[in-house]
C-alpha cells in the first residue's frame, strides 16, 4: 500500500478548459490524469467532481481496477489533506464503451481521516 507522502497533485492548466479541470496525480507506479467538472459546496468543505474520466489504459499499472481500493483511499486522503477539504465526491461520466455502455458508475466518496502514525 502506498503512503500519502508518495502522492503529488499538479493541476494541468494546459489540459483544462471551461468548467473541466485536469489534474495529474503522481503515484509510486506512474502518473494518472483525472479530469472532471469540480464544484465546491457553499461551506467550502466539500468538493464534488462530476463527469470524471481517467487515463488508465489496458495493461498499464494504473489501468481500471489496478490501483486497488487501499491505494485509491490513500490518493483520496492525500487530496483531502493537501487541499483542505473534509469530503471529496467523484461522480464518473456515463460509460461510452465496454460491457456497461451507457451506465453511470456509482459515486466514490472520501471523508477525511487523520494521518496514520509513521511506521518505524
Amino acid at each position: 500500500m502506498w503512503r500519502r507522502s508518495e502522492i503529488r497533485f499538479v493541476l494541468e492548466s494546459s489540459l483544462s478548459e471551461g468548467e473541466v479541470a485536469t489534474m495529474r496525480i503522481a503515484t509510486p507506479v506512474g502518473d494518472l490524469l483525472v479530469m472532471g467538472d469540480p464544484e465546491q459546496d457553499v461551506s467550502g468543505k466539500v468538493l464534488r467532481v462530476s463527469r470524471v474520466h481517467t487515463n488508465g489504459g489496458a495493461g498499464s499499472p494504473l489501468a481500471a481496477n489496478a490501483i486497488g481500493l487501499a491505494n485509491l483511499q490513500v490518493i483520496g486522503q492525500a487530496f483531502l489533506a493537501e487541499f483542505g477539504y473534509e469530503e471529496l465526491v467523484l461522480e464518473g461520466a456515463v460509460r461510452t464503451s465496454g460491457k456497461r455502455k451507457g451506465a453511470r458508475p456509482r459515486a466514490i466518496r472520501f471523508t477525511r481521516h487523520p494521518e496514520p502514525p509513521a511506521e518505524p
